[in-house]
């Protein structure tokens, strides 16, 4: 009998330390706190703070809702789960629209069924780049995670599947990062740039005139 109290009261006091041992393992738990909507589900060590902080940069976080239409949100996946595509223009577009296709990242797996498309098309040079360097940065890597905005939450398709799709800001792997826009990468730049003014309003960084905010057209 007294066997099995001290075994009761030792496991008692061994779940705290569990507790804190897993908080110190989340590398990101302060940021989790600064950010609290930035990053939906885990990001197997692929992020850092200035991650979740460049996603309130432009606008401010908000929890994820049918209308959240506005904020960023990261979500990591299995790499063997996402897959990148240029897809043609549709057949009835324009003679010289063929040479253009939409920027598509899509998942498939135990998160769901997600797409994320830019908000452009591009040539498809340009977008076939684009998936050299998402090869390149994913080779070998077990996560990935993605940055977009929310267009259409737990539509269903055809086969009965949900599917999730979002416009498409930049992704991330332990390798580097990558977007169709110059800057949102590196959050210095988002600062020079005047594209964190929510976060830092009165940064001497940011006061200074910044060049033209381009992109990867």
């Amino acid at each position: 009998m007294w066997q099995k109290i001290m075994v009761l009261a030792m496991s008692l006091s061994i779940h705290p330390a569990f507790a804190k041992a897993g908080q110190a393992n989340d590398h990101l738990a302060a940021a989790k706190k600064k950010f609290p909507y930035s990053l939906i589900g885990e990001d197997f060590g692929v992020l850092e703070e200035n991650d979740l902080a460049a996603n309130s940069c432009e606008v401010e976080s908000a929890p994820l809702l049918p209308n959240s239409h506005f904020s960023l949100y990261w979500r990591c996946f299995d790499t063997k789960d996402v897959h990148f595509r240029c897809d043609l223009l549709d057949d009835d577009a324009p003679v010289e629209a063929h040479l253009q296709g939409w920027l598509k990242i899509k998942v498939e797996g135990n998160n769901g069924r997600h797409e994320y498309m830019t908000r452009h098309p591009f040539d498809i040079a340009s977008c076939r780049s684009y998936e050299r360097t998402f090869l390149s940065l994913t080779k070998n890597t077990e996560h990935v995670c993605i940055a977009g905005s929310l267009i259409n939450m737990n539509e269903v398709e055809g086969d009965g599947k949900k599917l999730t799709s979002w416009l498409f800001e930049k992704y991330k792997t332990v390798k580097g990062c990558d977007s169709n826009f110059a800057d949102v990468c590196d959050i210095k730049k988002m600062i020079r740039n005047h594209h964190c003014e929510i976060l830092y309003p009165d940064s001497s960084i940011a006061s200074r005139s910044p060049p033209p905010h381009k992109k990867h057209d």
